[in-house]
């Protein structure tokens, strides 16, 4: 089943004041949510490079990961309104604010990139999406992974096309446990002779 682009609602940019204030309100997603709809366990970012992809102006994931683990953890929240919500911000995690088809890191940079609700919310057409997952290949260590949710089934086909020889994908059906429109997880994972 193809990836159908024009049922995608184009996002614009940059987000008006009214844009910024709704998704303040709305993204207060932590450890909770992430172990329940990515599959997380906690013990898997000990010692690694997390990136937290739509992580929201709150970047609550990376705040209740670093009360809990303090140094062990290196999480870095990224979304396109860091800049706009965090002037002041005293927390020593590190958030940084962007478009996701240009993510301003390095090359094999993260052992695992997380994203709850961000994708789908980032990438209204196919050709977006394209560049997103390019991004991200390109930016995941070599074993690295990268965990989307929610993302249609015809998502799946586009996936591995575009990460073809470089990485192994997979999907998991979760619209019986998490609502009922199909939708389900996507996890990537970076071969280990890609760089």
């Amino acid at each position: 089943m193809p990836f159908d682009e024009s049922k995608a609602k184009p996002r614009h940019a940059p987000p008006s004041e009214s844009d910024v204030a709704f998704y303040a309100a709305h993204t207060h997603r932590g450890l909770v949510e992430y172990e329940t709809f990515l599959d997380f366990k906690r013990n898997d970012v000990i010692n690694k490079k997390v990136l937290d992809l739509g992580s929201g102006p709150h970047g609550r994931f990376a705040r209740e990961l670093e009360v809990q683990y303090g140094e062990q953890v290196d999480v870095t929240s990224f979304d396109f309104i860091h800049s706009a919500t965090r002037a002041g911000s005293e927390r020593s995690q590190k958030s940084v604010a962007g478009l996701f088809s240009q993510l301003p890191f390095k090359d094999n940079s993260f052992d695992m990139i997380t994203s709850l609700y961000g994708f789908p919310f980032y990438s209204p057409t196919l050709e977006i999406s394209k560049k997103i997952l390019r991004e991200l290949i390109r930016i995941t260590k070599p074993k690295g992974t990268i965990v989307l949710w929610p993302v249609l089934e015809a998502f799946l086909s586009m996936a591995k096309d575009i990460v073809q020889d470089k990485a192994t994908v997979s999907w998991e059906d979760t619209s019986d446990t998490f609502g009922n429109f199909p939708r389900g997880r996507v996890t990537i994972t970076k071969l280990p002779n890609v760089s």
